[in-house]
């Protein structure tokens, strides 16, 4: 309460606030008379501080890959100062910082949007004055290789309740893939596996360490892969893989060999997925050596000695391949043998 001085009877005054400390001030009334009724006249200036809101709201672009979930949470910062012509000045209590879990879309698109000040986070704040300026961050992109913030920051609150103020961030996490390529050796691999055999493998990818999702990616756990063998010694058509995120584990195994009678995979397994352009390339070599059959005979008993040393003994021999067709008779001759 402000008392004037004394005034002359009759006179006219008018009344306005110019230091309003950022409200919208209401004067009534506005313009007095002094004397034209008994005692002070009283004038009373209500000053309204508007209140509004911002909304949040996270975005992910991962290639089109969906390996991000839709609703998959991130945490973003928001730091709030009182407009400069407050009453107060300095961060804004329980904006100071606030942090707030945000869900994420997916495509590109920014997910639902939580709102910070009036009607939303912190439970029970009262709004955030009209002009003051709000920062968003995200502490923790979680293995973002770029994030970005529209609009740029700071934003300024307005009174626009039905379509507060919205901050977009969005994480981009670039992609990238493999391929495997089957190699065939050996002296038998123009008979047992030619340009052309089928073979499968089972591809196994994991998300990269402090990437927002942890554990297999799905679609990866596994995936499985037919790859076909070139000419013997030479490689096969790449059989690609992907697109996963920079920096996943995958690991390459092959679950049928054709009847190899050894399969290398190289590089070392797990392999790391590191370029968006090239894939990690890996090489699975089946080899098919030759083998031989030494069928010994021993005569033993109380009536070994009997038996003619010359005696010719006859066997018959069967032999099956278990190859990329499934097992196939390959060997069926009666073969003469001896003693020795």
């Amino acid at each position: 309460t402000v008392t004037s001085g004394e005034l002359p009877i009759g006179a006219t005054c008018a009344i306005n606030e110019t230091g309003t400390g950022g409200a919208v001030p209401e004067v009534n009334p506005d313009k007095v008379v002094v004397g034209a009724t008994p005692g002070p006249v009283t004038v009373t200036v209500t000053n309204t501080y508007a209140v509004g809101a911002l909304e949040l709201r996270k975005a992910v672009d991962d290639g089109g890959t969906g390996t991000i979930p839709l609703g998959t949470e991130f945490t973003l910062r928001v730091v709030c100062e009182y407009p400069s012509d407050y009453p107060v000045d300095g961060r804004i209590p329980g904006f100071n910082p606030l942090d707030v879990t945000v869900p994420s879309g997916v495509g590109g698109a920014p997910g639902a949007p939580v709102t910070v000040g009036l009607g939303g986070l912190p439970a029970g704040n009262d709004g955030l004055p009209v002009g003051s300026t709000c920062t968003v961050s995200e502490p923790d992109p979680q293995g973002a290789t770029f994030v970005d913030i529209l609009p740029p920051q700071p934003v300024t609150i307005t009174d626009d309740l039905d379509s507060p103020v919205e901050v977009v961030v969005t994480n981009t996490y670039p992609v990238g893939g493999g391929e495997v390529v089957k190699v065939t050796d050996g002296v038998l691999a123009p008979e047992f596996a030619p340009e052309g055999s089928a073979f499968e493998v089972e591809v196994t990818c994991v998300y990269p360490d402090g990437f927002p999702v942890s554990g297999p990616i799905f679609g990866y756990n596994p995936l499985t892969k037919t790859i076909s063998a070139g000419p013997p010694g030479q490689p096969g058509t790449p059989a690609p893989f992907g697109d996963v995120p920079l920096g996943s584990e995958c690991t390459v195994v092959e679950t049928t060999d054709g009847g190899a009678t050894d399969v290398d995979i190289s590089p070392d397994q797990p392999i790391i997925i590191t370029d968006e352009q090239t894939p990690v390339r890996v090489n699975v070599t089946n080899s098919f050596d030759a083998a031989g059959l030494q069928i010994t005979k021993v005569v033993s008993g109380e009536g070994g000695g009997l038996v003619p040393p010359d005696l010719v003994y006859t066997a018959r021999v069967l032999c099956f391949f278990d190859g990329t067709d499934g097992p196939e008779l390959i060997f069926d001759e009666e073969i003469d043998f001896g003693v020795g």
